[in-house]
């Protein structure tokens, strides 16, 4: 009967842990997409970028052009299709350094894992 009993606890505990980092937004594909422009600055040898102060805007079909065409000029950048309905979600994330310059990065989800593409000029990929 303890067993029992301590079972249905810890289940009754990792579903309410589960359900508290989805209604905080820790799992959400924003969140994601500002740590893959984070991690992707990193890789590039970009500093000064600060992801506290990333925003991450969601891009539909429904949004404007001017955002919508961000995104798909970036993805035709790195051969990629600019259809966003290709994608299961896309992103323009906006971060600042200390000067106040601003990156913009790309970040699209597939196949359940959130990447981030950045401006080829800021890589030195041009």
């Amino acid at each position: 009967m303890k067993l029992v009993l301590r079972t249905l606890v810890a289940m009754i505990l990792l579903a309410l842990n589960i359900f508290l980092m989805g209604a905080s937004g820790c799992t959400g594909d924003d969140n994601l997409a500002i740590q893959a422009t984070e991690d992707a600055l990193r890789e590039a040898g970009v500093e000064g970028y600060n992801p506290d102060e990333g925003d991450a805007k969601e891009v539909t079909t429904q949004d404007s052009e001017s955002h919508q065409m961000i995104a798909k000029m970036r993805f035709l950048e790195y051969g990629m299709s600019p259809n966003l309905e290709d994608y299961r979600s896309v992103y323009l994330v906006e971060m600042k350094d200390a000067s106040g310059n601003s990156i913009t990065a790309v970040c699209y989800n597939e196949d359940g894992e959130v990447l981030s593409l950045l401006p080829k000029s800021a890589t030195g990929q041009e």
